[in-house]
């Protein structure tokens, strides 16, 4: 499991009406970061417009911190 401390939060998206992407990084044959983002059509705080875009969530194992993998994984999600 990338992101072992998640549990309530993957019940959480799992119950939302909104469009999600999922986004791993592979590095040697393991998953070692992820982000998660949705397209939210409810309330998103500081946003007056809607749909918007949020990031629920990005992880990164601690063994794989500092590379920039989680700025590549937000880079990709803007794309």
């Amino acid at each position: 499991m990338v992101w072992p401390e998640a549990d309530d939060h993957q019940v959480a998206i799992a119950s939302m009406k909104a469009d999600t992407a999922v986004w791993l990084v592979w590095i040697d044959g393991t998953a070692c970061g992820l982000c998660e983002a949705a397209l939210r059509r409810d309330y998103v705080n500081s946003c007056s417009t809607t749909p918007a875009a949020f990031l629920e969530g990005i992880y990164v194992t601690p063994d794989h911190r500092r590379r920039d993998i989680a700025r590549a994984l937000i880079q990709t999600m803007i794309a």
